[in-house]
């Protein structure tokens, strides 16, 4: 599998059956990045956040990380599969591809660091939160986290619950 840095993260470049392959042989998680070609909030998004030195330093330890124009193939497939449909998205999948945590449009580096951080904690993370929720946790400090996390994912409490 080829791999591509260009003063950023990291990003694997290969078939959606490597990328589960590699994620799963490095026992890591997956940063899958969601754009088109001409997304302005994708460009700011590529031009700050996703360089910023602390965001790689994490992401490039933490996740097997892949972005795809979703315009083209195999992003069309992937788009319907993880029912993207704005960009920019950004998703943190384990190493089975089911989706953890997701985002969309532009994130400063320091959120976008929190977010990774949550997704990557089992309760904190937007599944840890629809679990909690499926579990009878209806404090109003959990439906309020559940509620932030399906706001930052673009996502309606329909999406997800």
């Amino acid at each position: 599998m080829l791999q591509i840095m260009a003063q950023g993260i990291q990003f694997s470049l290969g078939d959606w059956g490597e990328v589960l392959d590699m994620a799963r042989t490095n026992k890591k998680m997956i940063f899958f990045y969601a754009h088109s070609v001409n997304c302005e909030p994708c460009d700011l998004l590529e031009k700050g956040a996703l360089r910023d030195s602390s965001v790689v330093a994490f992401f490039n330890e933490n996740f097997i990380s892949v972005h795809y124009d979703m315009e083209t193939f195999p992003g069309l497939e992937l788009a319907e599969t993880y029912q993207i449909s704005g960009y920019p998205s950004l998703l943190i999948l384990d190493d089975r591809g089911r989706v953890r945590h997701r985002l969309c449009g532009t994130l400063s580096a320091s959120d976008l660091l929190f977010e990774a951080r949550q997704a990557k904690d089992d309760r904190e993370s937007l599944l840890g939160l629809k679990r909690r929720f499926y579990e009878g946790d209806f404090s109003l400090s959990s439906l309020k986290l559940y509620g932030v996390a399906l706001e930052a994912a673009c996502l309606s409490k329909g999406d997800f619950i």
